[in-house]
């Protein structure tokens, strides 16, 4: 098993490396997608602090794509389970987080770039939010970098769009609805407005 999780892990920070993905569908991929998106809207409004070149925000993306790769090292029945989870199934979730930095963090390719500025940030502090309510560490405000703060927003509204075991789909309007309205947690209010003005340069097919 654990030599089929290094392999995954290997094949997925290879195509991140080569933005070449062997697998361009699921969530991982909307994600990726959807951050790009977000990114591209953000730069071209000129936020402050979200405003990015087109190499940065290709990387950023790309390193969005790795977001969850600390699932791998969750057991399915956890990850599939077709209800609530118990506290201490939630703290196995939740440590995906942690999981995946550390997978991150001792590949062999660390150095680079998209993988040592981005994905470590990005796997390990997706679930924070901006007023210190996420795991792992709490982080809140100007704590959480920018592309962290936009890697978790796609997350969420990919997430929100697709069916899970539980419940089905939510439409991207009604996804955007909730997360606007913090059913899903606290976000930059900047990023939310700017986003907001601008829907149809991001708000697209998620393939």
């Amino acid at each position: 098993m654990r030599k089929q999780i290094q392999l995954q892990v290997n094949e997925m920070i290879e195509d991140v490396l080569s933005n070449h993905f062997r697998n361009p569908c699921g969530h991982a991929y909307s994600v990726r997608n959807v951050t790009l998106r977000m990114l591209k809207t953000t730069s071209v409004a000129h936020l402050e602090k979200f405003t990015f070149n087109p190499r940065e925000a290709l990387q950023i993306a790309n390193a969005a794509y790795l977001h969850d790769i600390g699932k791998l090292m969750i057991p399915q029945k956890i990850l599939n389970k077709n209800g609530p989870l118990s506290q201490k199934e939630r703290e196995v979730m939740e440590s995906h987080t942690m999981d995946g930095a550390m997978l991150i963090f001792f590949h062999p390719n660390y150095h680079q770039r998209v993988l040592q500025k981005y994905a470590f940030e990005i796997a390990l502090h997706h679930h924070e939010r901006v007023d210190g309510s996420g795991y792992p560490d709490g982080l809140s405000g100007l704590s959480l970098y920018p592309w962290v703060q936009i890697a978790s927003l796609a997350d969420v509204f990919v997430a929100l769009t697709e069916e899970r075991p539980y419940r089905a789909a939510y439409t991207q309007e009604e996804a955007w609805k909730m997360i606007q309205q913090g059913e899903c947690g606290a976000f930059n209010s900047s990023i939310l407005r700017c986003l907001d003005r601008n829907q149809d340069k991001w708000m697209e097919s998620l393939v």
